[in-house]
């Protein structure tokens, strides 16, 4: 399958990736081995020490997330308090974890991971127990592929919300919002 766009997604995201090279990437398919791998099959939750950091706005994330996500804002600075909130989900705290950034493309999230890698710079105990990840080309990249969505209530859809018209070009036209 080509992509959705002719100019190609993939220079999108190499475009991010120049602009934070120093930013970890997971690929999709690394990220849905993990949550295919280690997810509770019954209860379809996502693995104890990974936590997904949804970097959009709330009302891209009213018509689908990944799955076990929680939603931070993108103007989000405080990184102290987010580690702490990321710190609470992991028990316990001191336990090796995993935290991965998405968004719509990836710049927000990168942003994100970037900000947070600066916080655990300034603490040694907390950055050698946590990998910090952008997820390459984000939910957009996720949904194009067609690995599962949720809406908020937690059922299955394949929906993605591209903020404006240019952005709604890089989503496949049956799941554009």
């Amino acid at each position: 399958m080509s992509e959705p766009l002719g100019l190609g997604f993939r220079g999108v995201v190499k475009v991010i990736q120049r602009l934070y090279p120093h930013v970890p990437r997971m690929s999709t398919d690394q990220l849905q081995r993990i949550l295919r791998n280690t997810s509770d099959q019954r209860t379809n939750r996502k693995p104890p020490n990974l936590v997904m950091l949804d970097v959009r706005e709330q009302k891209e994330r009213d018509v689908s997330l990944i799955d076990g996500s929680i939603h931070v804002k993108p103007s989000t600075t405080d990184m102290t308090k987010l580690l702490e909130r990321v710190n609470k989900l992991v028990h316990p705290a001191k336990d090796p974890k995993t935290i991965l950034c998405y968004c719509a493309t990836g710049l927000r999230a990168s942003i994100m991971a970037d900000r947070i890698l600066t916080e655990l710079s300034k603490h040694e105990d907390l950055k050698q127990s946590t990998r910090v990840y952008a997820l390459e080309g984000s939910i957009f990249k996720w949904g194009n592929e067609f690995k599962p969505l949720v809406d908020p209530n937690g059922r299955k859809t394949v929906q993605v919300h591209g903020m404006n018209s240019v952005q709604r070009l890089l989503l496949w036209p049956q799941i554009r919002v």
